[in-house]
């Protein structure tokens, strides 16, 4: 095999690995689009946008310490639905008409089971996504 040939393959890998890497969704950011408007205590929403990548280790605190004092610990916070829950309230985005937070932790638990695990495992991949 010439050392040309292997150059090849390996800029030909490198693009598809590029391209694998392009075509997969942002884990920061992610925007959840209901099949019908879901209304909850007289908010009504069709979507639901997140930004997980905008949350700090403050939100980490917060988060914990809001768990510890429901005397709730934790030993992996991304196997937690009650962490991933918090969190996804703090990155979430979408405000009300008077650009007020609409979302609260009874508000998503609130949500259908296929909508709640949808947002939930979208602040999973975000803790579980590689950082590069």
């Amino acid at each position: 095999m010439s050392k040309e040939t292997i150059t090849t393959d390996e800029q030909a890998q490198a693009e598809a690995l590029e391209k694998e890497q392009a075509a997969q969704p942002d884990p920061e950011v992610y925007t959840h689009k209901f099949k019908r408007p879901f209304t909850y205590e007289n908010k009504t929403v069709e979507r639901l946008d997140f930004d997980f990548g905008a949350l700090t280790g403050e939100d980490t605190i917060a988060i914990e310490a809001e768990l510890n004092h429901r005397l709730k610990s934790l030993m992996y916070p991304h196997l937690s639905w009650e962490f991933m829950t918090l969190m996804a309230v703090r990155a979430c985005t979408t405000r009300g008409a008077n650009d007020l937070r609409i979302v609260d932790e009874r508000f998503l638990k609130a949500l259908p089971m296929r909508d709640y695990n949808c947002i939930v495992g979208a602040a999973r991949n975000f803790l579980l996504s590689p950082v590069l």
